[in-house]
C-alpha cells in the first residue's frame, strides 16, 4: 500500500509509478471499497489497473466497475486525475534525466500514455446515464440507468412546467413501463414504492 508523502499533491508519491504492484481487484468493486483505498492513499490500485492486466471475467467486470464508479463521483475524478498527472510528471522527469534503461524507459512512456487513457475514460464515463446522481448508481446496467434517468427528467420537466400531465403519462408508455398496458402493479409493490418516494424507506 502506497502512503509516501505528507499531503496535498505529493501524498502517495512513489519514485517509479510505472513499477506496478501486485494489486488485484475484488470480485465486487463498491463505492465503499474505493473510498477506503483512496483515503489510505493506496494508489497502487489505480496505477496497476490503468488498463486491464488480463482478459476474461470476472476480472473485466471488476475493472469496468472500478473506472465507472470512480467516474460517477466528481470528487474522485478530480482526486484521481490530480494523482495521475503528478505521476506523469514524475515519469517524464525520470525519462528526461536519461537515467532509465531502454526497457524501463518504455515502461515509463507506456505509463504516461495509459494514464492519459484512464483520465479520458473517466471523462467519458462521467457523461453516462445517472452519473450525476453519484457512484451508487454505477453498478446498474446501462438500460436500467437510462430508463431511470428518463423517468427522473420527465418528472423534473413536469415540476418545471415544461410538460403537462398527459406528456408525463406518455413517458411511461414510451419507456414501456405503463402499468395499465402491462400486468399491473401489485398492492404490495405499490406500497413499497410509495414508502420509497415518500422517504419513509431508505437504503
Amino acid at each position: 500500500m502506497t502512503t509516501t508523502g505528507r499531503g496535498g499533491d505529493t501524498a502517495g508519491d512513489v519514485a517509479k509509478p510505472w513499477d506496478l504492484a501486485e494489486e488485484d481487484l475484488p470480485r465486487r468493486v463498491t463505492p465503499e471499497w474505493i473510498a477506503e483505498n483512496l483515503a489510505a492513499n493506496n494508489w497502487d490500485v489505480v496505477r496497476t489497473h490503468l488498463v486491464p492486466t488480463r482478459k476474461g471475467e470476472p476480472y473485466m467486470a471488476s475493472w469496468r466497475a472500478l473506472w465507472r464508479t470512480l467516474a460517477f463521483d466528481p470528487r474522485w475524478v478530480e482526486q484521481v486525475t490530480r494523482r495521475l498527472r503528478r505521476d506523469q510528471q514524475i515519469a517524464q522527469s525520470a525519462i528526461d534525466s536519461g537515467a532509465l534503461a531502454g526497457e524501463e524507459q518504455q515502461d515509463a512512456k507506456d505509463f504516461i500514455r495509459e494514464a492519459n487513457e484512464a483520465i479520458a475514460r473517466m471523462g467519458n464515463e462521467s457523461e453516462q446515464a445517472m452519473a450525476w446522481a453519484g457512484a451508487k448508481y454505477a453498478r446498474h446496467t446501462p438500460i436500467i440507468r437510462e430508463t431511470l434517468e428518463a423517468l427522473v427528467v420527465a418528472v423534473d420537466d413536469h415540476r418545471a412546467g415544461q410538460v403537462g400531465d398527459q406528456e408525463l403519462h406518455s413517458a411511461l408508455q414510451a419507456l414501456r413501463l405503463d402499468p395499465v398496458a402491462g400486468h399491473g402493479i401489485s398492492d404490495r409493490a405499490r406500497e413499497r414504492a410509495r414508502r420509497r418516494y415518500r422517504g419513509e424507506e431508505k437504503r
